[in-house]
């Protein structure tokens, strides 16, 4: 999934540095799940972890934003039909 979503960033050039890094993380948490093993509670933990880790809420934001346009994208492709719901952070660290 995570690499369908690097390939379509690659075709519209939104490839760069930053996207390399995002990727990486979030290839860390889920690179090895199947997408329809990740559940809404999962990614509400995985939201969890990384503000006890003391990341804020933007820095959570971006990287949950891959793990939505992923999602969006195998679903646009026809090879999933449903994603978790993905909490969007706001205010505060």
């Amino acid at each position: 999934m995570l690499d369908s979503l690097e390939q379509d960033y690659r075709l519209r050039n939104k490839w760069d540095d930053r996207c390399v890094s995002l990727f990486g993380l979030v290839r860390k948490q889920w690179g090895i799940w199947r997408a329809c093993q990740i559940t809404t509670d999962q990614v509400r933990e995985w939201q969890l972890t990384m503000q006890t880790e003391g990341l804020t809420n933007a820095t959570i934001n971006r990287r949950c934003q891959i793990l939505a346009q992923a999602f969006k994208l195998a679903i646009r492709n026809k090879r999933l039909t449903e994603a978790p719901f993905i909490t969007h952070l706001v205010g505060g660290g």
